[in-house]
């Protein structure tokens, strides 16, 4: 059909159980670099990440990635971050983040997502002459 513009994109989307406590994520520091290097060497446009607790994880992997996928964010909610995080070869021209009201309970503490800060983010990306939204969330399992 003449005029229609169609495009691939190639979009990763992971829970990578990077609680950021040896007991809980065994093997985080080995886990996060393959991650890195598999990103680094696929020809995705947009990589969605769950699980990364630890802001040094999220900047691991950005360091890994900026030549491949120069854009990226971290959403920060909670007490210890949201755990969400998007990495894009498009611009990110917007970002939100919406706090879920039901976020389990403090008293809780092996479930861990009273302190997590459960949320969706959303980023709006600019790519290859589209504009589209890219949503991440992560909800709690009770």
């Amino acid at each position: 059909m003449a005029g229609e513009f169609v495009r691939n994109v190639r979009v990763f989307t992971l829970n990578c159980w990077g609680i950021p406590f040896s007991f809980a994520s065994k093997n985080r520091f080995e886990r996060f670099n393959a991650i890195g290097d598999h990103l680094k060497e696929e020809a995705y446009d947009i990589v969605v990440l769950e699980e990364v607790w630890s802001y040094s994880d999220f900047k691991k992997i950005r360091e890994k990635t900026k030549a491949v996928l120069p854009h990226s964010y971290y959403f920060h909610s909670g007490f210890i971050g949201a755990g969400i995080c998007i990495f894009t070869k498009g611009e990110i021209i917007d970002t939100v983040i919406h706090r879920y009201s039901l976020n389990g309970y403090a008293h809780k503490v092996q479930h861990g997502d009273w302190f997590g800060g459960k949320c969706i983010g959303l980023c709006v990306v600019d790519y290859a002459g589209l504009r589209f939204n890219v949503y991440a969330t992560h909800v709690s399992e009770f």
